[in-house]
C-alpha cells in the first residue's frame, strides 16, 4: 500500500503560528486528546498582582534575559554596602519614583550604596540597563514582569515557574509602591489578575536527539536512556564565541555540576504541561549514525521521553525526513504510541498545520471535572 504524500509545515512561520495555536487553545476550557503531566491550573498572560489582605506590592528580582544569575538573597544584598569584596551583582537598578520604597524594604540606603546604585525613569530604561549588564539586578512590581526580565528567586522562593510559592500570600518581600496608573485596573483583581495558586506552567525542552552519542552512551554504560534525565545541574559561568564548527555565535560556558539527582526529570514532570523538539525521527527501519548530520532514533525511546513527563513533541524541524520523507507518519505513529502528542508534520499540509488539543482543569475544578485528564 503506497504511503500519502507526506508534509512538514514550513519552518519559521509555521513553528510560531503553530506555538500560538497551541497556547490558545490551552486557554480554553477541556478540550480533547491527551492529558499533561502535571497538576491543575490556569494559564494566564503577563504576571499581575492578585488582591490579598497585604495590600503592598509584592517585589521581584530581576535579571536582563540573558543573564546568568539566577538568585538573589537579603544577605546578598547588604553586602553592597562592603568595600571591597565578592559581590553577588555589579550594581542595583532601581526605577526612580520606586526607589524609595524599595530601599526601604531591602533595609538599605541611597547614600550607604551610591557607588552601586542606578536610578532609571521607567521600565524601558531598566530593561536597557540591565541587558547591558549581565550582572546587574533590579526589583520590580510584579505587573511590571515581562519576557524581557529574567525573575530570581529571593531567600529561595521563586514567584514563577515549576517551583513558585503556593500563593501570593506567601512572597516574603513587599513594599508600598506609588500607584502605577499604567496598569489596568483589571490587573489587579479579578480573572486576570496573577495568583501562583492558579498558575499553569509550562516546560519547554529543545532539540531532542535519540541517535548519536545518545544510543550510543545508553547501550555502552548498560545504564539504558533513562538515565539520562538523572543529572543534576550546570552553573553557566560566562559566554566565549564560536562554535566547535567555527560558526561565529555566542555559547555558554559552564561548570557540570550535582547533588540535585533527577532535577531535569523533575522539571517536566512538575510542570503543568511540558513540551519538546523531536529533532530526530524514529521510523521503523532505524540506524545508529556516529557521525554527519542525518539522525534517526530508536522508537522504543520515546517511552524515556514519556517517563520522564513530556506530554508533545514537536516535529516541524529540518531533520524529520532523515529517515526518508514517506516514513515520517512512522514517526507520528510511534510518538502517539508512547503516549505523547504531536505536532507540525503530518501526511499533507492540513495534518502538519492541525493543532494539538488537550484537557486541563480550570481553577477551582477537580480533574474528575475533566474526565480524560488522567486517562
Amino acid at each position: 500500500m503506497d504511503l500519502p504524500a507526506v508534509t512538514q509545515a514550513p519552518l519559521p512561520r509555521r513553528r510560531s503560528l503553530f506555538t500560538l495555536a497551541l497556547a490558545l487553545l490551552l486557554a480554553a476550557a477541556c478540550g480533547t486528546s491527551a492529558a499533561p503531566s502535571g497538576a491543575s491550573g490556569d494559564p494566564m498572560g503577563s504576571p499581575n498582582i492578585s488582591p490579598a489582605s497585604d495590600t503592598r506590592s509584592p517585589l521581584i528580582p530581576v535579571a536582563g534575559y540573558r543573564s546568568t544569575l539566577t538568585a538573589l538573597t537579603s544577605v546578598g544584598i547588604a553586602r553592597l554596602t562592603e568595600v571591597g569584596g565578592k559581590l553577588p551583582i555589579t550594581k542595583l537598578v532601581l526605577i526612580a519614583p520606586e526607589s524609595a520604597a524599595i530601599l526601604a524594604a531591602l533595609g538599605l540606603s541611597s547614600t550607604a550604596i551610591t557607588s552601586r546604585l542606578t536610578l532609571v525613569a521607567d521600565r524601558t530604561a531598566l530593561k536597557a540597563a540591565l541587558a547591558a549588564d549581565e550582572k546587574a539586578a533590579g526589583f520590580v512590581r510584579l505587573t511590571a514582569l515581562e519576557p524581557a526580565l529574567r525573575t530570581l528567586t529571593w531567600e529561595g522562593d521563586a514567584i514563577v515557574g515549576v517551583y513558585r510559592v503556593a500563593s501570593l500570600a506567601d512572597w516574603p518581600l513587599r513594599a508600598e509602591l506609588p500607584v502605577d496608573a499604567s496598569i489596568p485596573a483589571e490587573w489587579l483583581s479579578g480573572p486576570l489578575a496573577y495568583d501562583p495558586a492558579t498558575a499553569w506552567t509550562l516546560a519547554a525542552g529543545g532539540d531532542i536527539l535519540l541517535d548519536r552519542g545518545v544510543s550510543a552512551d545508553a547501550k555502552r554504560t548498560k545504564r539504558g536512556a533513562d538515565w539520562l534525565f538523572d543529572g543534576g545541574f550546570a552553573d553557566i559561568t560566562g559566554t566565549t564565541c564560536c562554535s566547535q564548527f567555527g560558526v561565529p555565535r555566542v555559547a555558554a560556558r559552564y561548570v557540570r555540576g550535582g547533588g540535585v539527582n533527577g532535577l531535569m526529570r523533575s522539571l517536566f514532570q512538575d510542570a503543568d504541561l511540558s513540551i519538546a523538539n523531536l529533532e530526530s525521527p524514529t521510523p521503523k527501519k532505524w540506524r545508529q549514525h556516529n557521525s554527519g548530520t542525518t539522525f534517526t532514533g530508536n522508537p522504543a525511546l520515546l517511552r524515556v521521553l514519556k517517563e520522564a513527563g513530556i506530554d508533545f513533541l514537536s516535529l516541524a524541524n529540518n531533520h524529520i525526513g532523515d529517515g526518508g520523507v514517506s516514513r515520517i507518519p512512522e514517526t507520528i505513529a510511534a510518538v502517539t504510541a508512547a503516549g505523547m502528542g504531536s505536532g507540525g508534520a503530518g501526511a499533507n499540509l492540513a495534518e502538519a498545520q492541525r493543532p494539538w488539543l488537550t484537557k486541563h482543569p480550570r481553577p477551582g475544578q477537580s480533574s474528575g471535572e475533566c474526565a480524560d485528564r488522567n486517562s
